[in-house]
């Protein structure tokens, strides 16, 4: 079983493009923070405020993920829970 994952910002982006060919797994491992209690990992000092924000990960996902976008919104309650 994964303790924890590193998901890459395009993962996370072709959960939310039907053009992508990977956009149905890419959506089916989003859903696994409802069926696991794996833990999302980034690295040190990410804050959802900008300014304060040292993660080079957390501010690739800041930066291409909107909020109106599930995989925003999934990937933000799998990172609460790895709190």
């Amino acid at each position: 079983m994964l303790v924890d994952i590193v998901l890459d910002t395009n993962v996370l982006m072709h959960a939310e493009n039907s053009q992508e060919a990977r956009c149905e797994q890419s959506g089916n491992l989003l859903q696994a923070p409802k069926i696991c209690t794996t833990k999302l990992c980034v690295d040190e000092g990410f804050d959802l405020n900008e300014s304060r924000n040292r993660s080079q990960i957390g501010s690739e996902y800041l930066k291409h993920l909107r909020p109106a976008q599930s995989a925003l919104n999934l990937w933000l309650t799998w990172r609460e829970r790895s709190e």
